[in-house]
């Protein structure tokens, strides 16, 4: 979940292929967090660990995370009143689809300054908060249902969201369970995810099993 290359290694050594490999952002189940913007966050500490990164540019590094979490704070803790007379923290203000942080200045004037990177970096991270938050929730539910097993006679063509590739790889293998399904090559976590929810929705509309069964002598 750090880069697309940890993606690339996993899919190869656990999947194999059976043609030309081909990446793409779909294959990582966290690729909200797989951004140009916090590419350094993830990756940066493995290079200086490695003796690749100078001391310099890693205390740099350090520097610039210190004052993200500032800024961070600063949007959390700060209370203003919008013109239309609600009141909210700057970092829900930043959250409005059209508000950037040149118009968080406006309210209030932090006893920092950001450069051009670390200001996409913020907003980044508060804008997508909650997709973050989602998908986080998501991966954890995905993890908890690989033991899922998968009817028989399910048709993949009648479910919403599959791609063609996906349901000849499905109707071909016929995996028994979500976790056997996973392991398909070619088989995306968002197809999966697709998998869990149609088996909920089945799981929904047939009918409990402990409700007994209306009897003709119960009608008398």
């Amino acid at each position: 979940h750090e880069a697309y290359i940890g993606v690339l290694i996993d899919d190869l050594i656990t999947r194999g292929v059976e043609e030309p490999y081909r990446l793409f952002t779909s294959r990582a189940e966290y690729r909200l967090q797989l951004r140009i913007d916090n590419a350094d966050q993830r990756l940066l500490p493995y290079g200086y660990q490695l003796g690749l990164i100078p001391e310099d540019v890693y205390q740099e590094f350090k520097q610039k995370q210190q004052k993200i979490k500032k800024a961070l704070f600063f949007l959390e803790s700060t209370k203003v009143k919008l013109p239309q007379g609600q009141s909210l923290s700057l970092k829900e203000y930043l959250k409005k689809p059209h508000v950037h942080w040149s118009n968080v200045l406006e309210y209030s004037q932090p006893d920092f300054t950001l450069s051009d990177e670390e200001i996409r970096h913020i907003e980044a991270e508060v804008k997508y908060e909650g997709y973050l938050k989602r998908q986080a929730h998501e991966i954890a539910q995905m993890q908890k249902i690989e033991s899922l097993r998968l009817p028989p006679t399910i048709d993949y063509s009648q479910i919403p969201g599959l791609t063609r590739e996906v349901i000849e790889k499905l109707t071909r293998y016929s995996p028994r369970t979500i976790g056997e399904a996973k392991q398909i090559p070619g088989i995306t976590p968002a197809a999966i995810l697709n998998l869990y929810i149609y088996l909920r929705l089945m799981k929904k509309a047939s009918p409990p099993s402990n409700v007994p069964r209306e009897t003709s002598s119960s009608k008398e």
